[in-house]
């Protein structure tokens, strides 16, 4: 049985031929007790194609190979914090309350030097080079003022971190380069809007690819995606406000023209009770606001139909959506679990 990736462990049946093994990155761990006040771990794991929930139960082996290549068993107790670590994992896949659970038969600790956890870090589905290119297709598109203010933002290390850093730790675009995936899927479905009303294209096309700016400051990689301690206190829109503000000062934006950048920053989830401080005031907002959210429910749904198994074309109830999403086939088994 040779390696397996995220990806093809969740195509995986409940029988004999469920059994998988691979290596993975840690992306989060929980340790609880069962019943019995036995130890056993909830571990959120991902590899470049994809993240998946396994249970590790305490009948699961657990063996430290980072010094000894046969091994050394270690009690439960023993092990380890494993969140952002590199681990080898044996298992199964099993039905458990009508929903299929990858569950860990073994684990092994291997070594991080020969398994480096950045290397099982979920990346964009989306060639690098191709988003890239439609960044700065966005960027050319827009007029003197506004294209001369984006590039004096997007350079150095801000590039090259805007590039790289992911959009979310969860829900949505929670991946290396999601970030860029996502501004990039904003700013073009806006800038598709603009075709459709008379707006002024510079300030959605630039307020769209700014947005999100904030999340440099609320996101890293370390080497997988996490928050930090000021985005989880400030959150993004906030951070963002104000490093929009720092660079205006710098630049010497005109007055007018950073009122309406920075209203779209702030009012572009939409709502007060989706944490934006005001709501979107103009048409421009309006439209950044509307394809950001777009965006992460075409997202989400993606998500759900990309989970289907053989024969489904319903998915389980998508909590972020509220939702089961359908794949757009015809079945007599709908299949998922049932919800609102």
């Amino acid at each position: 049985m040779g390696n397996m990736t995220v990806a093809q462990v969740i195509t995986l049946k409940p029988s004999e031929k469920g059994r998988f093994r691979g290596v993975y990155a840690v992306a989060d761990e929980q340790v609880k007790l069962d019943k019995n006040g036995k130890r056993y771990w909830i571990l959120s794991l991902m590899d470049q194609t994809g993240s998946m929930e396994i249970r590790a139960w305490s009948s699961c082996e657990w063996l430290d190979q980072r010094e000894v290549p046969e091994g050394v068993r270690l009690e439960p107790e023993e092990v380890p914090p494993l969140r952002g670590l590199s681990i080898g994992v044996i298992g199964t896949v099993r039905e458990f309350n009508k929903a299929l659970q990858p569950t860990a038969d073994r684990i092994y600790l291997v070594s991080q030097e020969k398994y480096p956890p950045y290397d099982f870090v979920q990346r964009s589905p989306y060639p690098q080079e191709d988003l890239e290119e439609r960044f700065n297709l966005l960027v050319g598109s827009c007029g003197d003022e506004v294209r001369g203010f984006l590039e004096s933002v997007f350079q150095g290390p801000l590039r090259r971190d805007f590039f790289s850093y992911p959009a979310a730790v969860g829900n949505h675009h929670a991946y290396a380069s999601g970030l860029l995936e996502h501004t990039v899927s904003v700013a073009e479905a806006a800038a598709a809007l603009c075709g459709c009303y008379r707006v002024d294209r510079d300030v959605v096309v630039g307020g769209a690819l700014l947005h999100d700016l904030g999340k440099l400051r609320a996101y890293r990689m370390s080497p997988l995606p996490e928050a930090t301690l000021e985005g989880t206190v400030l959150d993004h829109i906030a951070m963002g406000y104000c490093m929009f503000e720092e660079l205006a000062d710098r630049y010497g934006l005109r007055d007018v023209l950073r009122l309406h950048l920075g209203h779209i920053i702030l009012s572009h989830h939409g709502k007060k009770e989706f944490g934006s401080p005001v709501l979107p005031s103009t048409p421009e907002a309006l439209i950044v606001s509307a394809a950001d959210e777009l965006d992460f429910q075409v997202f989400c749904c993606r998500e759900g139909i990309s989970a289907l198994r053989d024969g489904q074309v319903i998915s389980d109830f998508h909590k972020a959506l509220q939702r089961r999403v359908w794949s757009g086939e015809i079945s007599d088994s709908l299949g998922g679990e049932g919800g609102a």
